[in-house]
């Protein structure tokens, strides 16, 4: 027996790519790799995850005879790293995504023109709120107690990327605000109907103040959510971070040495390795005490960061 509780870690990443290999991978016991869905989740073949597809449902995502790709995805793997270090007995469940952009790009959403993406965003609206809110289903199901969320974007910079969203800047620029105020929603609902479990989200590595360029999921403000800002190695508040009142705690997002899949040593930066930190002190807390709800691990982690402002970056 352990001295301390096991914890499910949900990994909500990016174009998510795992295997049998990872020791802290949750297998699904109740679902084997046949084309059917065994543990009637809603789900084929969740042996060791699931990733949401273009056509906006989850599907099955086993890997088990990959022998070529064999771990995450590179920015997965980074942020896996961080997230894992120093602690044992924790499993994840992973759940994958395409980027907003590629996927945007890649159903051919950004070839419309301006009228024919303005008739379209309801149907976008829709999806997304589908993408969100079956992934949080999913956590839930898996009995996962903390999410990380290394990923996010803002108007400012969904408005560069899709330039038939008006024919203006200005009118880009309020497009943009509204798909985010309505992705922004899709997430806060999804956190409301799982109070149990908290998620930790990144600030983003826009360079701008968060609370004013909409950016998505750090701005939902609710008990179970925690917005992680980045340090560089001097701890003090790191370029590329969006800055705000949004954000609840800091910690090192700069510089960090990751050894990757191929052994070599590379340093990263980006709030999306401040995130797992957070996650990763989160982690041990629960393992003290599993029973303590997401809002007292917020707490407690506001309250260790206030103590110490520092104390998240090393």
């Amino acid at each position: 027996m352990p001295a301390y509780a096991q914890i499910r870690v949900g990994l909500w990443e990016p174009a998510i790519n795992v295997t049998k290999k990872e020791k802290s991978i949750f297998i699904n016991p109740k679902e084997i790799q046949n084309g059917i869905d065994d543990d009637e989740n809603g789900i084929i073949d969740d042996v060791a995850g699931t990733f949401f597809t273009t056509k906006g449902k989850l599907a099955g995502k086993s890997f088990l005879h990959d022998t070529v790709n064999t771990n995450l995805t590179e920015h997965g793997w980074a942020v896996y790293q961080v997230l894992s270090k120093g602690i044992a007995d924790f499993k994840i469940a992973h759940a994958g995504f395409t980027p907003l952009t590629q996927h945007l790009r890649e159903t051919g959403i950004l070839n419309l023109s301006v009228e024919e993406r303005k008739s379209n965003l309801a149907k976008e609206y829709k999806y997304f709120r589908n993408f969100v809110m079956q992934t949080n289903s999913y956590f839930i199901k898996q009995d996962v107690q903390i999410v990380n969320m290394s990923f996010g974007t803002s108007a400012s910079i969904f408005a560069e990327n899709n330039l038939n969203l008006g024919n203006t800047e200005e009118e880009r620029k309020n497009a943009a605000k509204l798909w985010m105020n309505i992705f922004l929603q899709s997430f806060e609902n999804a956190f409301l109907a799982s109070p149990g479990i908290l998620f930790i989200v990144a600030a983003g590595n826009d360079g701008e103040n968060m609370d004013t360029a909409y950016d998505v999921p750090g701005l939902v403000d609710l008990p179970n959510v925690i917005c992680v800002g980045a340090l560089n190695q001097q701890c003090q508040p790191a370029e590329f971070s969006n800055t705000g009142k949004r954000i609840d705690v800091w910690a090192l997002g700069d510089e960090i040495t990751i050894k990757t899949k191929d052994g070599y040593k590379k340093n990263y930066s980006g709030t999306s390795l401040a995130v797992p930190i957070i996650t990763n002190a989160a982690i041990k807390i629960l393992q003290k005490n599993k029973n303590l709800s997401a809002a007292a691990v917020k707490k407690i982690l506001i309250e260790q960061y206030n103590k110490n402002n520092r104390i998240f970056c090393k």
